[in-house]
């Protein structure tokens, strides 16, 4: 397995909370290990209705969820979160990145259609992932050196 924690995201985010849904657990230890170097904490979920669940629950700053799992995929994940109602807009705006194995032309544009914020491709590049995080992750929660 690679060592993920050697590259350097030139940030971090020790308050950020970091909510991984996969239904394979290898992938969720995966992107695990690549968000570690940023000192977000992160939470696991291992299906779309746990993560529904756990969203009610608990309040993340970024959620990434994988696009393919069985019973609930992660489009209606998404959908289910974004439905859920709240007094101060929080299920609408927790930002929501797919993890696809899809390289089809038109995702961006499908996945913004369905509240989604943004999309990486298997197998994850974890620059990428530290971009989105970057981007993503509410500016009070990301220090820089």
């Amino acid at each position: 397995m690679t060592d993920h924690s050697k590259l350097s995201p030139g940030f971090s985010a020790p308050e950020a909370k970091i909510l991984v849904v996969d239904d394979l657990p290898t992938d969720i230890k995966i992107t695990t290990e690549m968000i570690h170097p940023c000192g977000a904490t992160v939470y696991v979920s291992l299906s779309g209705a746990q993560a529904v669940e756990m969203v009610q629950n608990e309040r993340y700053d970024l959620v990434f969820m994988d696009q393919i799992m069985p019973e609930m995929d992660g489009i209606e994940t998404v959908s289910r979160i974004r439905s859920l109602a709240d007094d101060d807009g929080y299920f609408h705006n927790l930002p929501i990145v797919v993890l696809t194995a899809s390289t089809l032309d038109g995702l961006k544009e499908s996945f913004s259609s369905q509240g989604i914020d943004g999309f990486i491709t298997k197998p994850v590049n974890q620059e990428k992932l530290f971009e989105i995080i970057k981007k993503l992750l509410p500016a009070d929660k990301i220090i820089r050196p």
